[in-house]
């Protein structure tokens, strides 16, 4: 879970906060306002999947939602590359929000589900340390990246991390089954 969290910090970070306003002004071509309002669909997005996510994951289990969101979230992302059109980046970045919102609680959920609750503390402060990490090397990676290859790369690029990370929730999940 920490290595997971880290991961969508890094994409989060990396990708959505530092690249995602740049690929909308020179992919899409749009004026900064509407890079804001694009900005303001992904965090409505994002208020919905967390409703979403945590509304599933009490049902049908923290894992069970979270590897399944992470690849869609996952293919989400690796779709930026490959759009242009406004009108459709737009509604990409409400679907991009969801994705986000739908498994951004779920690692920390995941933990406290499995840890004794006087090492909460402990766990929880651990996750943190490792997600800051995340925070610190996603926009290193990622610009790095844009900038040695082309804009489009750290999408991909987070998208095929997210995926590994969906691969590895999957297997735990399967490997719990009673």
């Amino acid at each position: 879970m920490n290595i997971t969290n880290a991961a969508l910090t890094a994409v989060q970070t990396g990708v959505l906060v530092f690249l995602y306003p740049l690929y909308l002004t020179e992919r899409g071509g749009l004026h900064p306002a509407t890079v804001g309002l694009f900005v303001s669909l992904g965090a409505l997005g994002r208020l919905l999947g967390l409703w979403l996510g945590g509304d599933l994951s009490d049902r049908w289990g923290r894992m069970r939602v979270l590897a399944p969101g992470l690849l869609g979230y996952g293919a989400l992302l690796a779709g930026v590359a490959f759009l242009a059109h406004p009108v459709v980046l737009g509604v990409w970045s409400l679907l991009i929000g969801v994705g986000a919102g739908v498994v951004a609680g779920l690692p920390t959920a995941a933990i406290g589900d499995r840890v004794a609750p006087n090492l909460h503390g402990i766990a929880i402060g651990w996750l943190r340390t490792v997600t800051d990490a995340g925070m610190l090397l996603g926009p290193l990676v990622m610009g790095v990246l844009a900038d040695a290859l082309h804009l489009g790369a750290p999408f991909l690029l987070a998208g095929a991390i997210l995926a590994g990370c969906a691969w590895c929730c999957h297997r735990h999940a399967v490997l719990a089954r009673p």
